[in-house]
């Protein structure tokens, strides 16, 4: 019997806002020449081939920008959210959705909230039970306080004044109760991967998933991106040419023409954190990430 997984709506204890928004983002890059074996077949749109499902602030946008410099990849621009709130619409009304693409390219969506959603893994299954599945993680603790930035920046980025300020981390994460790590925190259950990756590996084969390093995407993209174009078995076409470090912003960007960097909200500066409230939230994955270690036969250098 399939594992089922609750979702975890809430941002922060004792705040139920939900800001809704519509992100129109017209790509500038200058995409590398399609290959001209792929002039001879007429281009559609095709339902994805491969999906980038998670994780939330690990990385995926990054992710999806760098892998779209491949030629053979004709990714989405932005979240789609089918499996997980559209569903109800239909793959034709999806598919529409898609980049048009030649038969011998790789149609690719990034939505990371699938990842946490029940159900969706039985979803992409029906539609397309040989697709390739990417997933982005990082250090989990470190993944919640990004997180919070995020959650935090968001109503001065979309000029909303809140009623109410938003606690610190220290007071989001630790239970006033007990002094724990408050596990049923949005912030902490996105870290739990093991949890939420259990119903994809109960669908899909081991092989049609795969785990890419987020904070070696930060470092070096190109041996992180070159692991998945062997995944998706595609020639190795993104090279350290296609990108620069922009040391202003302390992450890689495109080098384009033109020079691409991600919008202003990525790579914000973390606050610091109480070194003992970091410590808890180590403690408190430690166990859950040897579990997602064992699950996906890999370690990553995690406290």
């Amino acid at each position: 019997m399939k594992t089922q997984l609750a979702v975890i709506v809430g941002f922060l204890p004792g705040i139920s806002i939900m800001i809704f928004f519509a992100q129109q983002h017209a790509s500038t890059l200058k995409l590398a020449q399609v290959p001209p074996k792929y002039g001879h077949t007429k281009r559609a749109q095709r339902l994805p081939h491969a999906i980038v499902f998670g994780e939330k602030k690990c990385g995926t946008r990054a992710l999806q920008t760098f892998l779209a410099l491949h030629p053979s990849i004709k990714a989405v621009r932005r979240e789609v959210h089918f499996f997980d709130e559209k569903y109800h619409k239909g793959l034709e009304w999806y598919r529409h959705l898609m980049p048009f693409s030649f038969p011998k390219q790789i149609t690719m969506e990034t939505t990371p909230r699938y990842a946490r959603t029940p159900g969706v893994a039985d979803s992409i299954y029906k539609m397309n039970s040989s697709i390739r599945l990417i997933y982005i993680v990082k250090d989990p603790a470190l993944r919640a306080v990004s997180d919070y930035v995020h959650i935090k920046a968001r109503p001065v980025r979309l000029g909303i004044k809140l009623k109410y300020s938003i606690p610190p981390f220290e007071k989001v994460v630790i239970s006033k109760h007990t002094g724990a790590i408050n596990e049923t925190v949005g912030l902490i259950q996105r870290g739990l991967y093991a949890k939420h990756l259990q119903q994809w590996f109960e669908v899909f084969n081991a092989t049609q998933i795969h785990i890419v390093d987020g904070a070696k995407l930060t470092t070096d993209p190109v041996s992180e991106l070159s692991r998945v174009e062997n995944f998706l078995n595609l020639k190795h076409m993104i090279t350290n040419k296609m990108l620069y470090y922009n040391k202003t912003k302390g992450f890689y960007c495109v080098s384009g023409p033109p020079p691409y960097c991600l919008q202003e909200g990525k790579g914000r500066p973390h606050p610091h954190i109480d070194d003992k409230v970091m410590e808890k939230l180590h403690d408190f994955y430690r166990p859950h990430n040897q579990a997602f270690f064992k699950m996906i036969g890999r370690r990553f250098d995690w406290p």
